[in-house]
């Protein structure tokens, strides 16, 4: 089998007179190290579409949630998560925990018993983008917007509160 022969009736691919990821990327060439692309700060309706627990030697344990945003379409590939130090030695890190969890709870209009409970709930959040603990930027929730109470609309790549 020559090279272009491995798709069935399908012809070689042939140059077309430019090398695209230099026209796109210029003469340094595409770089895997960048910084991956983030959704834009906005408000977003997300899906809570995992949840693991972790337990640290120093028996720490925190939750890892992870959220898709589902409204306004072409964002769902985004990333975006929440650690929540449940257990935790620092009384003031434990306490944040316990307000994010207060604030998923009442965002996806109900309460919150076990971790079950967290499959496949929806809410509305203004998300925005912060530096990670090594640096690169990162998405994350800003807001988690109570289901009691009016939600901002989703204004597809416009924050109406200006973060």
């Amino acid at each position: 089998m020559s090279e272009g022969d491995w798709i069935e009736d399908e012809k070689p691919v042939e140059k077309s007179g430019g090398d695209l990821i230099q026209e796109r990327y210029g003469k340094e060439g595409f770089d895997a190290d960048a910084q991956k692309p983030l959704a834009p700060a906005d408000v977003y309706r997300l899906r809570i579409v995992r949840f693991k627990k972790i337990e640290k030697s120093d028996n720490n344990k925190m939750m890892i949630l992870e959220y898709q945003i589902i409204e306004p379409s072409g964002f769902e590939h985004f990333p975006i998560s929440d650690v929540l130090c449940l257990i935790h030695p620092n009384a003031t890190t434990q306490r944040i925990a316990e307000e994010r969890l207060r604030s998923i709870s009442r965002a996806c209009g109900t309460r919150i018993v076990r971790e079950s409970d967290f499959a496949e709930k929806e809410f509305i959040g203004t998300v925005g983008i912060k530096p990670g603990k090594s640096g690169e930027l990162q998405n994350f929730v800003k807001i988690f917007h109570d289901a009691s109470k009016p939600t901002p609309p989703i204004t597809d790549g416009i924050d109406p509160f200006g973060m």
